[in-house]
């Protein structure tokens, strides 16, 4: 469960997820196989599930979903939105052959850009 927080996803996926490998497990009726030698480390059992569920309860939850990480790591995309759509209809002015109104949407999307320009580096 550290590790999965620690990687951004939620911890407490961690039970839900344990008990589909239980489930999983009695559905196949494998003793060996696929998903034994799959998880051998990890065994699907109800006793994994439980000491997992209690772990659950003393941790902390995730400091933030991954809904709530991908509106922040796009936000500066929707934050440039109205330049991209000045952009747009300054291409769409060329193609028309409007040179005025293209140089117009450019000016526009330039100062629709927000004031403090940064750059994702990944």
């Amino acid at each position: 469960m550290t590790y999965m927080a620690a990687a951004g996803y939620d911890p407490n996926a961690a039970v839900s997820l344990q008990e589909t490998f239980v489930r999983l497990s009695k559905e196949s009726g494998e003793q060996g196989g696929r998903l034994a030698t799959l998880f051998a480390s990890h065994p699907p059992s109800e006793e994994r599930v439980r000491k997992t569920a209690r772990r659950r309860r003393c941790s902390r939850p995730a400091a933030i979903s991954a809904a709530e990480r991908y509106q922040a790591a796009t936000a500066h995309l929707r934050e440039r939105e109205p330049a991209y759509d000045a952009y747009d209809e300054g291409r769409a002015a060329l193609a028309d052959n409007r040179p005025g109104d293209a140089e117009r949407a450019a000016q526009q999307a330039l100062r629709a850009l927000p004031a403090k320009r940064t750059f994702m580096h990944c």
